[in-house]
């Protein structure tokens, strides 16, 4: 509709002969020369993600190789807040007791590591001379 007139003049001619204006959506179909420049474009956009996506990869891969050791670490600690003690194999001294009938283990500090009941081939049956 007023196709011969000028595409300024067009608009004000449509407004004012028209019953009301009103919004809607319409589609606007692109050209072929569009398409092909979108397409260009969508190509190298996904390039660049490509390369940066590289890019992180190696970054993640520097820093997860930088925090693995912290980690670990941290496991072995928290671990050690949480029980209050690390257990460790280390030479002990058993000692018994027959009076209280107990087994008494120390390490090499001298202190006292464990205790148990006395089994019944460590018991004395007879009082020494």
């Amino acid at each position: 509709m007023f196709a011969d007139i000028a595409a300024q003049e067009r608009e004000a001619m449509l407004d004012a002969n028209c019953l009301r204006p009103e919004e809607m959506p319409i589609k606007k179909f692109f050209s072929e020369e569009d398409l092909i420049s979108m397409r260009r474009e969508y190509a190298d956009n996904a390039i660049q993600i490509g390369r940066k996506n590289e890019v992180l990869k190696k970054l993640k891969q520097e820093v997860d190789a930088h925090n693995k050791p912290l980690v670990d670490q941290n496991t072995y600690l928290i671990n050690n807040i949480r029980t209050g003690y690390v257990e460790a194999n280390q030479q002990v001294y058993l000692f018994d007791d027959q009076e209280n009938g107990m087994m008494n283990y120390y390490d090499n500090q001298g202190e006292m590591v464990y205790s148990r009941r006395l089994m019944p081939h460590e018991k004395q049956t007879r009082i020494p001379a």
